[in-house]
């Protein structure tokens, strides 16, 4: 009979670990810019498309030189637009730390996304995803983190044209 009573007690390593993700949710949000989690309204744009990658692989190029993201962008910027490229980054190391910071909540959206999706996919721990999507709300997050992101590259896009690049290059 105790060991029937101790396996009720018991929880489900599936919820627990859905818990776990949850919780992490949340940490992840109380660490953020404050903005971020303000109530947006709107859709979710990504100004240049993929354009946002290639300064994602600036900041890769020194602590993983071997990305996909380096090899696609940086490596290609370097390829098509030598000297030009290189004095871009040179002269614009303020733009490109300023969009370096507002990646940081992209990639806070990507990372709540992911613990998102594994919480929707089990059907156990499905309600901790709504809870989730409810108290967080998941897409102001998004439209937040782009909207802080898009002036830059915007900004970003018309400057490397000054400098002789072209952009669209890396819109993808």
């Amino acid at each position: 009979m105790m060991d029937d009573a101790l396996k009720l007690e018991e929880k489900d390593p599936e919820i627990e670990v859905g818990e776990k993700k949850y919780q992490e949710m949340l940490a992840l949000v109380k660490t953020a810019d404050s903005s971020i989690g303000n109530i947006a309204e709107g859709e979710m744009v990504k100004f240049g498309t993929n354009f946002y990658q290639l300064f994602m692989s600036i900041g890769l190029r020194e602590s993983k030189p071997n990305s996909a993201f380096v090899k696609v962008y940086f490596e290609k910027a370097e390829e098509l637009y030598g000297d030009k490229w290189k004095k871009f980054l040179q002269e614009n190391t303020d733009l490109i730390n300023k969009i370096l910071k507002a990646l940081e909540g992209v990639g806070l959206h990507g990372k709540l996304w992911k613990l998102y999706n594994d919480l929707l996919m089990n059907p156990k721990t499905r309600y901790l995803a709504d809870r989730a999507d409810r108290e967080l709300n998941l897409e102001s997050i998004a439209i937040n983190a782009w909207n802080k992101l898009n002036p830059l590259l915007k900004q970003a896009s018309e400057t490397m044209a000054q400098y002789g690049i072209n952009p669209k290059d890396f819109y993808g």
